[in-house]
C-alpha cells in the first residue's frame, strides 16, 4: 500500500472545500439547469491529457477551469457510481458473484473520488489537482517535470481518502450527514456519555468502507484476478440465491427516501451502530433525557438503539471474508453502498446550500431515469420519489415469494422465473441515487 509521505499529507489537508462549494454557488441559472459543467471548459474532454499537456510549459493550467471541474466532478462520480452499485447487485441476483466484486470495488472508487473532489481533491490518473483557498491549483508533490515518484488513481485514492478519514473535517461532515431527529452524531454520543468522541466512529466508519480499494491496491494480482482472469479457474463457494434477495430488499429498506433526510433509515440505523461503538452499555431514559429526548419519544428511542440487530448491509459491510467466499461479494456491496450513501449525502448538502432545486436538475435526472429505464421517456415523473411506491411494492413480494417457496428451496434460476419485474426493479439502484442527490 502506499504511504503517503509527510509533505503529501501537507499539501492534501491544505485542498480547499471552499472552492467546490463556490462553484456551485455561482453556477448562472442558465448552466445549472442545463448542464453540470460548462460546455466551454477545457477539461471537460479528455480532462487527463489535457492537464498533463497544461503543466508543461510554455502551457499552463486554466485554474478557474480546473477548479470548476474537480467540483462537478463530486456530484457525476457519485451518478456513475450508483450504476456500478446497480450492476453489482443485479450480478448478485444473478449469482454472478465475480461480477459483482468488480462492479462494487469501482463503485467504492467511485465514491472515494466524489468524496475527495468535494474536498478540492481532484483524481486525475497519475497526476491529481489539490484546489487551495487562494483559487489557484497545485499537482501533487512529486509529479510534473522534477519527476519523482508517480501515484495512479488505484494507488492514490486510499492512501488519500484514509488521511482525510483521520482530519476533523471528516467527523465534521459525519456531523452533517448523520442528524437523526435534528441531532448531529457528535451531540447524540456526547450527551449521553460525556467525554466521548464521534470522530472516532466516523475516521472507522470511512477505513472500513473503503478497505476494498485498499486490499485491491496492496495486492494488485488480487485485482487483476477479480478483474481480468478467468473465473473458472478459481474454486469458490456457491453462493446462495436468499442472501442476495435478502441484501437487495435490505438495502432498499435503508434507501428509502424521506422528505428531509434522503436517508432516514440509514440514519438512524448507523446512530446506533455509532452509540454502540462509543458506550459499550444499554441505553436509558435518563440518556434521552440527557439528549433532550422525553416522554414516548424517549421510549421509542430507547427500545431501537438497544435492539442488537442491525440491518443487513451494516453487519455485512463490517464482515471481511476471503474473495472465494459465498458471500465476500456481497461484503463489498455493501460496503460500498454505505460510502456511496456518504457521498451522495455529502453532494447534496453542497447542492442545497448553492439553492439548487430539484428543478435546476431536471435536465438531468428525467434524461437519465429514461436512459436507465427506471420509467417512460414519453411519461415522466413530476417527483421521483413517488416511484418509491414500486420498490416498495417489489420488496413485499420478493419476501412473499421467498416465505411462500421457503427459503431452503429457493434457486437463481426460480427467482429470475419467477421474480422478473422485481428483480429488475431491485437492480435499479441509479433510483436511489437520483433521490439523494437532489436537493
Amino acid at each position: 500500500m502506499s504511504i503517503l509521505k509527510k509533505s503529501e499529507k501537507k499539501q492534501l489537508r491544505e485542498a480547499s472545500r471552499d472552492q467546490v462549494e463556490a462553484f456551485f454557488v455561482s453556477l448562472p441559472s442558465t448552466t445549472r439547469r442545463t448542464r453540470w459543467l460548462q460546455s466551454n471548459n477545457r477539461y471537460r474532454i479528455n480532462c487527463v491529457g489535457r492537464y498533463k499537456k497544461d503543466l508543461k510549459a510554455p502551457i499552463h493550467v486554466i485554474n478557474k477551469q480546473l477548479i470548476n471541474y474537480v467540483s462537478a466532478s463530486a456530484p457525476t462520480h457519485v451518478i456513475d457510481a450508483w450504476s456500478f452499485l446497480g450492476r453489482a447487485l443485479s450480478a448478485a441476483l444473478q449469482g454472478d458473484a465475480n461480477s459483482a466484486i468488480h462492479f462494487a470495488y469501482y463503485c467504492e472508487l467511485r465514491s472515494a473520488m466524489s468524496l475527495l473532489g468535494a474536498e478540492g481533491i481532484g483524481v486525475l490518473a497519475d497526476k491529481h489537482p489539490i484546489l487551495d483557498k487562494s483559487g489557484a491549483t497545485n499537482c501533487f508533490k512529486g509529479f510534473g517535470t522534477g519527476g519523482g515518484r508517480k501515484l495512479g488513481t488505484h494507488s492514490f485514492v486510499w492512501p488519500a481518502l484514509s488521511h482525510w478519514a483521520g482530519l476533523k473535517r471528516a467527523a465534521n461532515l459525519f456531523d452533517d450527514l448523520v442528524s437523526p431527529n435534528g441531532m448531529p452524531l457528535s451531540t447524540w454520543i456526547s450527551s449521553v456519555s460525556p467525554g466521548s468522541s464521534a470522530a472516532a466512529v466516523a475516521e472507522s466508519w470511512l477505513i472500513s468502507w473503503g478497505i476494498d480499494l485498499s486490499i485491491l491496491d496492496d495486492d494488485h494480482d488480487l485485482r487483476n484476478e477479480s478483474s481480468y482472469r478467468p473465473s473458472e479457474f478459481r474454486a469458490t463457494e456457491i453462493p446462495i440465491a436468499t442472501d442476495a434477495l435478502d441484501l437487495a430488499v435490505e438495502l432498499w429498506k435503508l434507501f428509502e427516501p424521506g422528505a428531509g433526510s434522503r436517508f432516514p433509515a440509514l440514519e438512524r440505523s448507523l446512530l446506533r451502530r455509532g452509540i454502540r461503538m462509543s458506550i459499550n452499555r444499554p441505553m436509558t431514559l435518563q440518556d434521552m433525557a440527557a439528549a433532550g429526548i422525553y416522554g414516548a419519544d424517549a421510549q421509542r428511542w430507547v427500545g431501537f438503539l438497544n435492539d442488537p440487530q442491525d440491518p443487513l448491509p451494516i453487519q455485512l459491510a463490517s464482515t471481511r471474508s476471503s474473495m472465494s467466499s459465498a458471500t465476500c461479494h456481497l461484503e463489498v456491496i455493501s460496503r460500498a453502498a454505505l460510502l456511496l450513501a456518504l457521498a451522495t449525502s455529502n453532494c447534496r448538502r453542497m447542492l442545497t446550500n448553492a439553492d439548487f432545486t430539484t428543478q435546476d436538475l431536471q435536465f438531468w435526472w428525467q434524461k437519465h431515469g429514461a436512459i436507465r429505464g427506471l420509467w417512460d421517456p414519453s411519461d415522466m415523473p413530476i417527483d421521483p420519489i413517488d416511484q418509491w411506491a414500486d420498490i416498495d411494492a417489489a420488496i413485499n413480494e420478493t419476501k412473499d415469494w421467498v416465505n411462500l417457496t421457503g427459503r431452503t428451496n429457493v434457486s437463481f434460476w426460480q427467482s429470475r422465473k419467477n421474480l422478473p419485474s422485481q428483480l429488475s426493479s431491485l437492480g435499479s439502484m441509479e433510483l436511489a441515487g437520483i433521490w439523494g442527490l437532489l436537493p
